[in-house]
C-alpha cells in the first residue's frame, strides 16, 4: 500500500461546523446531541415511536455559507456535507488547485448510511405520509443520488474535477475510520 498524507481538514458535525469550532466544541465538552423530538431534518421521526431518543443532528448548516456550488444545493445534505467539507480540507491544505495533476487525485469517503432526508422526503409524498402505496409519481430526480452511498465521493470528483480512483466505504460507525 501506498503512504498517504492528510494535510488538510473539513468538518461538518453535530459538534461544530469547520475544525476550528469542532475541537473548541470537544475541548470543551459540548455534545452535539439532543432528543429525538428535536429533530428537523426528517418527518418520519415524528410519527414513530422508538425506544431510543438519542440523536444527534448538524444544526444550522447553511450549504451557501460552506461554498457547496449552487448545482449541488438541491441535492441530500450527505452530498452538501461532502462538498462543505471538502472545500475546507482544499483550503486548510493551502492546495492550490491550478497546480494539481487531478488525474492522481482521488477521492475515498465513507459512510453509515446515505441520504435519509431525501428518502424520507420522497416516500412521505410518495405513500401521503406512509398511509398509501408507494407509487413513482412526481418523485425527485435527485431520489436514486441520494439513495447511493458513493454519490457524494462522485459530486465531490466532479466538482474538483479529480479524476483519480473514486472509492466509497459503506461500513457503518466505523466508516470514518476506515477512510
Amino acid at each position: 500500500m501506498r503512504r498517504v498524507v492528510i494535510t488538510g481538514l473539513g468538518v461538518i458535525s453535530p459538534v461544530g461546523i469547520g475544525k476550528e469550532t469542532f475541537w473548541k466544541n470537544l475541548y470543551n465538552g459540548a455534545s452535539g446531541a439532543t432528543t429525538l423530538d428535536r429533530v428537523t431534518c426528517c418527518s418520519l421521526f415524528g410519527q414513530h415511536e422508538f425506544s431510543a431518543q438519542v440523536v444527534c443532528e448538524v444544526e444550522n448548516f447553511q450549504p451557501d455559507e460552506q461554498s457547496v456550488p449552487a448545482a449541488y444545493r438541491s441535492m441530500d445534505r450527505f452530498i452538501q456535507f461532502a462538498l462543505a467539507a471538502t472545500h475546507q480540507a482544499v483550503h486548510d491544505a493551502y492546495l492550490d488547485l491550478n497546480r494539481v495533476d487531478c488525474k492522481r487525485v482521488g477521492v475515498t469517503l465513507a459512510t453509515a448510511i446515505c441520504g435519509t432526508q431525501t428518502l424520507d422526503l420522497e416516500f412521505t409524498k410518495a405513500t401521503d405520509q406512509g398511509k398509501e402505496p408507494l407509487h413513482a409519481q412526481g418523485i425527485s430526480p435527485h431520489l436514486y443520488a441520494a439513495a447511493m452511498g458513493n454519490s457524494a465521493a462522485l459530486a465531490v470528483a466532479s466538482r474538483y474535477g479529480f479524476q483519480g480512483e473514486c472509492t466509497t466505504l459503506s461500513t457503518g460507525c466505523i466508516a470514518g475510520v476506515d477512510a
